[in-house]
Formats: structure tokens, sequence, C-alpha cells
């Protein structure tokens, strides 16, 4: 009897559990993408400095006049560290594009009201021919999806 009393109790302390943990990870996601975005403005205002500070050596090399201080850069050199920021701004924006979208179509299948998962692997590009036809004629999915999967 004394089991029975408890259990709600234990039932409620494992579903609040469990939202914490949803809600952490949630938070954790969220954080990481926030870095990366600031990263990537970061690269960005690099690649943007050492592109003005190439301007300015350029026109200094123009009119014969010596380099002073940090401007001390040549065209090589800067046109090298342009290059490997922008290397480096292309894979964080891709990371970060990706992770977004990644988030916002498992958010929208993860709502009462969102997309089928048949729908959702229909509309997919890993899902091969012969499954994305045998889907079509199938009728697991919505007529919506079944339209726009027979145009892949």
């Amino acid at each position: 009897m004394t089991k029975d009393k408890h259990e709600p109790v234990v039932m409620e302390i494992q579903r609040q559990k469990s939202r914490y943990q949803v809600s952490r990870r949630r938070t954790m996601q969220l954080l990481t993408q926030f870095c990366l975005c600031v990263l990537c403005s970061c690269l960005l205002a690099a690649i943007l400095f050492v592109a003005s500070l190439t301007g300015i050596a350029q026109q200094a090399s123009n009119k014969h006049e010596p380099l002073h201080g940090a401007l001390e850069l040549s065209v090589s050199e800067a046109l090298t560290s342009i290059s490997i920021l922008q290397g480096l701004l292309s894979a964080a924006i891709t990371i970060t594009l990706t992770r977004a979208f990644m988030m916002i179509q498992w958010g929208l299948v993860a709502r009462p009201s969102g997309v089928l998962y048949l729908d959702q692997l229909l509309l997919s590009p890993s899902t091969f021919d012969l499954g994305a036809i045998r889907l079509v004629l199938g009728d697991g999915t919505t007529m919506f999806a079944r339209i726009w999967g027979s145009f892949r």
C-alpha cells in the first residue's frame, strides 16, 4: 500500500526530470548556435579588417610611401590571410546554417500539428528513388507531399 501511495510522486519527479533534461539539451543547442554565430561575426570582422589594411597598404605602395606600424603587411600576406579567414568563415557559416535548418526541420516535425514523418521522408533528398515511388503510391503520406515527391 505504501508503494501505491508514493508512485504518483515518483512519476511526477521523473516527468519533471525528463522535462529538465530536454530543456537543458535545448539550451545547450541554442548556446552552441549562438557561439557559432558569434564566431562567424568575428571571422567576418577579421576579414574586413585585413581587407581594409590591404587597401591602405596598396595606396601607400602606389605613392611609394613607407608603411608604418601595423600596416606593414604585404599584399601577398594580406591575400593569404583573407583566403584562410574566408575558408574558416565559409566552414563556420555552413555549420551554422546546417544546424539552424536542422533545428527548424525537427521543430516542425515535433509540434502536434507538424509535418508527418512519412511526408518528411518523401521530401528528403536522402530517400532513394524506389522508396520515394513507394511513398508516392502508398497511403501514409498527404496529397501535398505526394505531388512534391512525384516531381523528384
